[in-house]
């Protein structure tokens, strides 16, 4: 850890930049009410209050739980040509709202970020917006020597859409493409995300939608998945399953020795077909909400500790969009800030079990992305932290900090809000308002990633 003027030492004066006390910390596994002092963007201690050093800056987290600091996986900052549905100002401003610190951006924007060229371009208009911390995946790239070269400007993995025709045409031919790419994953130790969907066919309203985009389609595309992380040994990870099927064939490639992860959305926890057939284009996503039966089974496995991670696919729209008809009307649910307090809400009931979420929204990302010293509170780690309080309140999109003022959960009742989100030292949420300014968060790179 880098060492600052403000190094707390025992019996010393020092004062820290930052502590936050009168909170229940979750820390290894257990509760415990203290506080935590930050200073230098890093965690220097946990304990009680009175073993705390002074502190530049103090927030009172008075019935509030601490946890690490969220990582949402899944995330669509858009920005770039498709700045009018989000930018990287909006979009990590609301992450912060809804307590994530970090998060992992798409590459299927305009242009896509499968090039170096393309990567710079996005990481530059990053750097002067974001206010958490922002790491990328890259797209299929049109080279092999692209490949290598998004590796060493510090990518962290690579994502592949499925029903892409040019990966389609690659699978129906055997998969050389692919292969490669899984080949060059592995060499580096990168995880390849797969938007697992093979479908065929058009549609036209909701029943046409569902039946192109039916269940077999997934559950072969996973399996593909599978197949391909078996053929390479590289590290593959399935992104929003929707289907407690293509999720069975998971864990059980897993428990074979297959190097495979897979995330679960809150919309495929708590909607289903009959919300999209209620709320039509609003609640109109890939892979699409299912049978109520189906949810269930999906939550039972997240209860089990059998999903590793839960993301929330925030793919943001104008709300223009979202009106115009079932067909036209893009396929897209924003997720930042409404993910944790629904899932806080179903700790608060009893459902599930604290170390869960932390497991599900903070630990496994960390370990499976390798998002390095986050995902724990720990002395030495970096100072990612979510403050969440329980408050009564419902959700409702108009107060949204995101540019997509629409929701499939407006109108539910929560028992929980993000209260202070703390990001390598520094607050950017206090008591649930954002206290931020566009570029102050950072661009994470695999390579040089501390």
């Amino acid at each position: 850890m880098e060492k600052s003027r403000n190094c707390v030492q025992e019996g010393s004066e020092a004062v820290v930049d930052l502590k936050l006390v009168n909170g229940s910390i979750f820390f290894r596994r257990k509760i415990l009410e203290g506080g935590i002092a930050v200073d230098n963007g890093y965690i220097v201690k946990v304990g009680k209050e009175p073993n705390l050093p002074e502190a530049d800056l103090t927030l009172d987290c008075t019935d509030c739980f601490i946890l690490p600091g969220l990582i949402d996986v899944h995330v669509h900052l858009r920005d770039l040509k498709l700045s009018y549905k989000e930018d990287f100002f909006t979009g990590t401003a609301a992450a912060a709202k809804g307590g994530f610190t970090t998060v992992l951006d798409m590459p299927n924007t305009i242009p896509p970020t499968n090039t170096p060229e393309n990567l710079k371009l996005k990481a530059y208009e990053a750097r002067g917006r974001a206010v958490v911390e922002v790491g990328f995946l890259a797209g299929l790239p049109p080279t092999e020597k692209d490949a290598e070269e998004l590796v060493k400007l510090g990518v962290f993995g690579f994502k592949v859409y499925m029903d892409n025709k040019e990966v389609k045409t690659d699978i129906s031919s055997g998969s050389k493409k692919l292969k490669q790419l899984l080949n060059i994953a592995k060499k580096h130790g990168l995880r390849v995300a797969f938007h697992a969907e093979l479908t065929s066919g058009d549609y036209w309203d909701i029943n046409s939608f569902l039946t192109v985009h039916n269940e077999e389609c997934e559950v072969k595309a996973v399996e593909t998945c599978i197949r391909l992380a078996k053929l390479t040994g590289a590290k593959v990870h399935v992104c929003h399953v929707s289907i407690f099927k293509a999720a069975e064939k998971i864990i059980k490639a897993k428990r074979e020795g297959v190097n495979v992860t897979f995330e679960v959305t809150p919309h495929h926890l708590f909607l289903t077909e009959d919300d999209l057939k209620k709320l039509g284009s609003i609640a109109k996503t890939l892979p699409p909400l299912r049978k109520p039966e189906n949810a269930r089974q999906l939550y039972r496995l997240v209860r089990g500790g059998l999903v590793d991670i839960i993301a929330s696919d925030h793919a943001p729209h104008t709300t223009q969009e979202k009106k115009e008809s079932f067909k036209e009307a893009p396929p897209g649910i924003p997720g930042l800030e409404t993910t944790l307090p629904l899932l806080f809400t179903e700790v608060i009931k009893g459902n599930l079990p604290l170390h869960l979420l932390v497991r599900l929204l903070a630990q496994n990302p960390a370990v499976i992305y390798g998002f390095k010293k986050r995902g724990y509170i720990e002395e030495g780690g970096r100072a990612n932290l979510t403050v969440v309080k329980r408050v009564r309140w419902r959700i409702n999109p108009e107060d949204f900090t995101s540019k997509a003022r629409y929701s499939p959960f407006k109108g539910v009742e929560v028992l929980a809000k993000p209260w202070f989100t703390v990001v390598s030292g520094r607050v950017v949420l206090t008591k649930g308002e954002l206290t931020c300014k566009p570029g102050e968060g950072a661009i994470l790179l695999r390579k040089n990633l501390r």
